[in-house]
């Protein structure tokens, strides 16, 4: 079976971005389906990112930083992080590192509050808010 990629096969303006967005990548099991799926996804639909949510790649909850090496490493352009990201602290330098495409929730601690503020100029990269209205988290913060 032949197929179209997305971006040949839309009316898409050539300009366009086009982002494969990889919802919680969990443990082992996501790990592999990453390293089997992801070139195929790449050939079928082209895109130009490929972002994942990876904050329950460690077992279930949290990111290493070995782990975070290994899914760029396995083409993830960007990495988005929830509530379990400080499951494992070893993560905070690459979280602190302005050219690393990792993001965390800017809204859950913001004596920790190290997306973005570190860069001189306007913030750029990606941002993310956690939309907590439903979940118990510890944090001075209201919902969002």
């Amino acid at each position: 079976m032949t197929h179209t990629s997305a971006k040949s096969s839309t009316n898409q303006s050539p300009d366009a971005l086009t982002i494969a967005f990889l919802g919680d990548l969990n443990g082992g099991p996501g790990r592999a389906v990453l390293r089997t799926e992801l070139p195929a996804l790449r050939e079928r639909f082209q895109p130009d990112l490929v972002l994942a949510n990876a904050e329950n790649l460690r077992n279930g909850s949290g990111l290493s930083p070995d782990l975070y090496r290994a899914i760029r490493d396995a083409g993830i352009d960007g990495v988005s992080l929830g509530d379990h990201v400080y499951r494992d602290r070893k993560i905070i330098p690459i979280l602190e590192n302005p050219q690393e495409p990792i993001s965390r929730p800017a809204n859950l601690d913001p004596e920790e509050e190290m997306v973005l503020r570190s860069m001189s100029g306007p913030p750029a990269g990606p941002s993310v808010r956690y939309l907590r209205s439903f979940l118990c988290l510890h944090s001075p913060l209201p919902p969002v």
